[in-house]
């Protein structure tokens, strides 16, 4: 769980081993399929607090403001002091979820969410009322593939 940004630590060992960014929400309440051929392709989706969806990185889908890695936009509605949870599971994938404001400044970002656990947590408190988009990549920067991600006010 991440409440502050760690850019400097990704930003240096992008350089030598390439770095993703994978998102996760927590919450539960409907679960829409992003990246299949039946929907949007990967761009990406709206989420209110309390889904958790199914998305997937597509090899020719979007790429992250932060670190230009593959990655899924989803976006939400947030207000200032909003303490907000967004998990991302994956068993093919080592996760990185990277959180932005509307004018693409990092607010937090988070690669594993404990020593040996591969899947991705961010927990922190919104900064403004705003629209914030959750880039859901890999570590890598390149990996593709399945993933779960839910978003919750906690």
């Amino acid at each position: 769980m991440v409440d502050t940004i760690d850019s400097e630590r990704r930003t240096v060992l992008k350089g030598t081993a390439g770095l993703g960014v994978t998102l996760a929400l927590a919450g539960c309440s409907s679960i829409p399929i992003i990246g299949d051929d039946d929907d949007d392709g990967g761009s990406g989706t709206d989420l209110s607090y309390g889904d958790t969806i199914q998305g997937r990185i597509e090899a020719d889908g979007p790429r992250d403001p932060i670190y230009d890695d593959l990655a899924t936009p989803h976006r939400f509605s947030g207000s200032q002091g909003d303490r907000v949870r967004i998990d991302m599971d994956s068993d093919p994938i080592d996760t990185y979820l990277v959180l932005v404001d509307s004018s693409e400044g990092l607010v937090a970002e988070n690669d594993d969410r404990a020593f040996g656990n591969l899947n991705s947590t961010i927990e922190t408190t919104l900064p403004a009322d705003d629209t914030y988009t959750i880039w859901a990549g890999s570590w890598n920067g390149e990996e593709t593939g399945p993933y779960t991600l839910s978003l919750q006010r906690i």
